[in-house]
């Protein structure tokens, strides 16, 4: 079996998702953290796009905490360097 020799760049994917979340509210005229809140609220209906886009705005928010979480932790570890 061969390896797959791309990794996974967490950037990257964020990039990806923010590209998706910005063709989605330029088709709905409403911002991501609108159309999550109509979904959780229950007023998005049963649309597999606009379920889709709640998916991939929780997906976006989890990344985007993360990452801002590894780079505090890189921002305020002590230097390797003296």
């Amino acid at each position: 079996m061969r390896e797959s020799s791309e990794q996974y760049d967490p950037v990257d994917k964020l990039l990806a998702l923010q590209r998706e979340l910005i063709e989605l509210e330029a088709k709905y005229g409403i911002s991501s953290a609108e159309a999550f809140q109509q979904y959780q609220n229950g007023e998005a209906g049963d649309d597999r796009e606009r379920m889709w886009w709640a998916g991939r705005y929780r997906q976006y928010i989890q990344l985007k905490a993360m990452l801002s979480e590894s780079l505090q932790l890189i921002v305020s570890s002590p230097s390797a360097d003296p």
